[in-house]
């Protein structure tokens, strides 16, 4: 990553399955939620993820979410752990009338780059 203090260039997709490796169905899940797990940054102390994904989650549509609204602060160079789960609707065993949940995870490792001086001459 180059850009610091912008909404990610690419935005993070996140795909979801099931055990038969059929795409899971937007009535299926909820809203997928992103944390940071950990971040290891040169000299930020604190670093953090901020944009509208991180505050409401993302809806799966078809099966997939797009964090487009996501913000990664790390810099001069680090990286960053981005947890992404969601909470399955509840699933009914007919067999016994349990009622289960589930829940689906993934993380994605973030890399910030160091920052580059920039010479520009006129």
């Amino acid at each position: 990553m180059t850009y610091y203090t912008t909404i990610l260039h690419t935005p993070i997709v996140i795909d979801t399955f099931d055990a038969y490796n059929h795409i899971v169905g937007s009535s299926v899940g909820s809203t997928i939620k992103v944390e940071m797990f950990e971040a290891h940054c040169l000299e930020q102390t604190r670093p953090y993820i901020i944009g509208q994904d991180v505050n409401s989650g993302v809806f799966p549509f078809s099966g997939t979410a797009t964090f487009s609204a996501l913000k990664g602060v790390c810099y001069p160079e680090g990286s960053m752990v981005l947890n992404f789960t969601m909470d399955t609707d509840p699933l009914k065993d007919i067999s016994t009338k349990v009622v289960s949940n589930h829940v689906l995870s993934t993380s994605v490792r973030l890399e910030f780059r160091a920052c580059v001086a920039r010479l520009s001459l006129s």
